[in-house]
Order: structure tokens, then sequence, then C-alpha cells
């Protein structure tokens, strides 16, 4: 999943659905047993040139991007590690050490132990550049949270420095191996930051340049498999295999590398270095690490891989609604929307903010799950998400969906929800006679309301029902027009049929 993605999953059973809240629903009839005849087969084919088109988009990132160009100059959320040795000398060192031997970790940088009256201004002025670009990473991630659900703070190392050979002109300058980690601000202590790494905090080979580099080598870089990557944990030995790994398939020449720890040049100084040969700077970068949508990326490619058989593949397209009832109010647009879920197998709801299209989704989940099926919502942005669980909470079924901003982050929270939600419904009684009483009352009131929609709807003069009828008497006595045809007709008397109607219609025309 793309991690700039958020989901809402809903999901429940049929007791606990019906048991739970003041949902009003209809009985699930089993759908298992389909005829042939009245399914449906999609009719969505894979067109080749627009799926290559696609993953060209996706692996051609942007070269200024961290990703391509991690070289920090004057940008205010990207920090050197080396920097760090103006607080305490061994702290980049350090840093190092602690990402390669330790998988939860807390790393402090601090300003306790500097007596900052001893400095010069040089000094001073290096250790204010250095707060500052880390105030601004944190209300960065920070806000990269609140917006998109996810924190994108990492740090990249070392730096692979190559020239572009189609355009020689750029130099990439990109971290190979990226850990995700997250940073907070004291506000306790003045100059004080944590960065942590969790159990669930995941390291990533840099896709994006590895998919820029195969293309601009005409080579298929091999992928290094995330085996050694799933555990979130990179000793020093993977690390060195993973580095050399990479320069081998670049067909760069090395001696066994040993982890160090150098000063970022700048562009002009990596530009004053006239070598046309990928090298490696073992510099570190901290910074906003955006999501380079690896796991599309691969998706994508299995698809070209596989196109023939997904071409051939017969997908049936099984209905799924019994009832076309939703636990939310519905305006008659919304209410269509719903009602002709199954009709076509793309439906696409557009309308500026305030029209309803949170609530309209928020119908189509209720009627889903009062259908016995499942859910999965996608967003670009967290709030859009936010919107539509509020309005699940708000109808009781709050229980039966859950936000996942990052999946690797976010399992144990989905286990504990849960898990809770077991234990609560293993308490809570239901009576299968009292709801099998209540479902018969609404399916009289049902019959009812159906019954004097349908005979309001029923032709009772030509192709006009009544409330076409109605709707031409109130048009017409509000203009005047209509008195021309009463001063006409005696409708106690006269009984008329449609051709006669019609006859008088032209007349009123005519006059």
């Amino acid at each position: 999943m793309n991690s700039n993605e958020r989901i809402i999953h809903t999901e429940t059973t049929l007791d606990n659905f019906f048991s739970s809240s003041n949902l009003k629903s209809a009985r699930i009839n089993n759908l298992n047993n389909i005829p042939e005849t009245h399914q449906k087969i999609s009719q969505i084919k894979y067109d080749k040139n627009f799926v290559n088109k696609i993953l060209e988009k996706l692996k051609v990132g942007n070269s200024r991007s961290i990703h391509l160009n991690a070289i920090p100059g004057n940008l205010k959320t990207r920090l050197d590690l080396y920097d760090l040795a103006n607080v305490e000398q061994n702290m980049p060192k350090n840093f190092i050490d602690t990402i390669l031997n330790k998988d939860i970790f807390s790393f402090q940088i601090s300003y306790d132990k500097i007596n900052l009256g001893k400095l010069n201004d040089e000094e001073k002025n290096k250790l204010q550049r250095i707060s500052t670009r880390l105030n601004n990473i944190v209300i960065e991630n920070d806000d990269s949270f609140l917006e998109f659900g996810l924190k994108n703070f990492g740090f990249g190392y070392p730096l692979l420095i190559k020239r572009d050979r189609k355009d020689p002109e750029k130099i990439i300058k990109a971290p190979l191996i990226i850990w995700h980690l997250d940073i907070e601000r004291s506000f306790q202590k003045k100059n004080t930051w944590t960065i942590k790494k969790e159990e669930d905090s995941s390291i990533k080979i840099n896709e994006l340049l590895m998919s820029h580099l195969s293309k601009d080598e005409s080579i298929k870089m091999e992928r290094i498999t995330n085996e050694t990557l799933e555990d979130g944990f990179l000793d020093k030995n993977n690390f060195i295999k993973i580095i050399k790994n990479i320069l081998a398939q670049l067909n760069i020449q090395t001696d066994n590398p040993e982890t160090r720890l150098e000063r970022c040049l700048d562009a002009k100084q990596i530009e004053s270095i006239q070598n046309s040969k990928p090298w490696i700077q073992w510099s570190g970068i901290f910074g906003i690490y955006r999501s380079q949508n690896e796991t599309i990326i691969h998706a994508t490619e299995e698809l070209l891989e596989r196109l023939d058989e997904f071409q051939s593949e017969v997908l049936k397209l099984e209905p799924f609604q019994t009832t076309t009832l939703s636990a939310v109010e519905t305006d008659p647009s919304q209410e269509e929307i719903v009602n002709t879920l199954t009709k076509d197998e793309i439906k696409l709801i557009q309308g500026p903010p305030g029209t309803g299209k949170s609530q309209s989704i928020t119908a189509i989940i209720s009627n889903a799950l009062s259908n016995n099926s499942k859910c999965l919502i996608v967003c670009e942005k967290k709030t859009a998400l936010d919107v539509i669980q509020a309005n699940l909470d708000k109808i009781g079924l709050g229980d039966y969906s859950i936000i996942i901003d990052d999946v690797n982050k976010d399992r144990k929270k989905v286990i504990e929800k849960a898990r809770r939600i077991k234990d609560s419904r293993d308490s809570t009684s239901f009576s299968k006679l009292d709801f099998d009483e209540q479902y018969k009352k609404f399916c009289q009131l049902k019959r009812e309301i159906n019954s004097k929609h349908a005979e309001a709807l029923k032709k009772v003069f030509g192709d006009f029902a009544w409330n076409k009828l109605i709707g031409l008497y109130l048009k017409y006595s509000k203009s005047g027009d209509i008195k021309q045809i009463t001063s006409v007709l005696d409708y106690g008397k006269l009984k008329f049929n449609h051709d006669e109607y019609s006859k008088y219609w032209s007349c009123k025309k005519i006059g």
C-alpha cells in the first residue's frame, strides 16, 4: 500500500451487526448460490501502454526530491549528521553505531553540556543553524501527520553520487538506505530533541533510486530482498552486504567497504570532482522522506509481467445487495447512489465541498454492512477519513471500522481493537426471536410505504401519474392559464379520455 494512502476498513458479522446500536436493517439472504445467468462479467481490461506510462510516472521521481538529491544545502528541513559534531564531537559516530546495533532506541540531541558563554560567534551560529533545522523538521513531521496521518522523518545513509548518463548536467546524490524514524522536541528543556526508533519503524532501500538507476543505466537492478529489512533492524554486516551488492550491479570495483562518516559535500564541491563513475559518499542526512510508492511500483511491475493472465481472467461480479437500506439520512441523489450500487461496475461521485460526498460514502458503507459485506476505503488525506469515521461513530458503526495510517505500525492497534470488540460482544445477549419480531414489523411498514408510493406513481390519465398532474395544475394555476381550461370544462358532468384531453389541450394552446 502506498504509505500516502490511508484506509478505513469496515467489517462485521450478521449477528454482531444487528445486535449493535439502533440500526434498522433487513434480513440477509444467502448470496453464495447465485445462478450463472444472473452473474455479470467485469468489462475492465488493462491497456499495456497505459500501465507502462503509469509505471514510468511512478519510477521517475523529481530529481530535486530528497530521494534523488539529499544534499541539505539551504533547505531548512534537512540536516547533515556530521553537523552534530558541533554539539558533541562523537555524536555523529555514536548515532551510526546506534542505528546499526539497536532495533529500538531513543537518541537524544541536547545542548545541556555546552557552555554557550565560552563560544565565539561562529560556533554560536552553527548551533543556531542546527537548532533551527531540527525544529523545522519536527514541525514539518507533525504537520504531515495531521494532514496525511503519516510521519515522514527519516535518515538516509550513505549517499550514492552518480552523474546522469542521459542528462550529464545532472548529478544524482541519493541515499542508498533510509531509516524511517520519529523525532520529538522537548518543551521542558530548551535545545533538546529525541530521535526514536520503535519496533515497527521500517528500514527501506531507496527504491526510487533503484528505479532511476535501472532506467538510466539500461539495466535491470536486482531487487534487494526485503527479508533482511523486514524485522526493522539492519546490523553492520548486512548493511555492508547490501552496499556491496548495489555497487557490484553498477560495476563499481571496491574493496570491502567499512562504515565511516564524512561531511556532506555541497553541490558545487561535488560538481568540481571530475568523476564519471558512481562513488559512495559516507554522509548521513536527516530529513522528511515522503513516500516513494515502492509497493505500488512492485505491484505494477508484476501486473505487466502477468498481463496476459489478467486479461484472460474472467472476473464475475456477484451482486451483494438484498436490501438498499442505509443507516444514515440521505437525499434523493444519495438514495439513487445506494439503490444502484450493483447496477454499474464503476460509479463516479463528484461535487464541491459540502455537497454530501462523505455522507454518500457513509451510506454506502452502512448499506454494505447491512448486506453482510466488507468495505475498503482509501483516501489521500487523513482528514477525509476522519470525517467518514466520525459519521460512522454517529450511527453506531464506529466499532466496525478502523483507520489504518501505516500498515506496519497499526497492526497492533487493529488486533487490540478486534479483541476488545470480540470480548464486549461475547458478553452481549442477542435475541433472535426479538429480532425476527421487529423485522416482521419493519417489513410490514416498508410494504405499506412502498404501496402508497406505487399508487402515487400509477398512470391515471394518459402518460400522467398523480404527481405529474398535480405539478401541471400548480404550474398553470399560478400563471393564470388554467382559467382557459376551467372555463369550458364542467368537472361535475364531463368525463373524457386521453384523446379528448389532448384535443382540449390543443385548443387551449390555440386560444
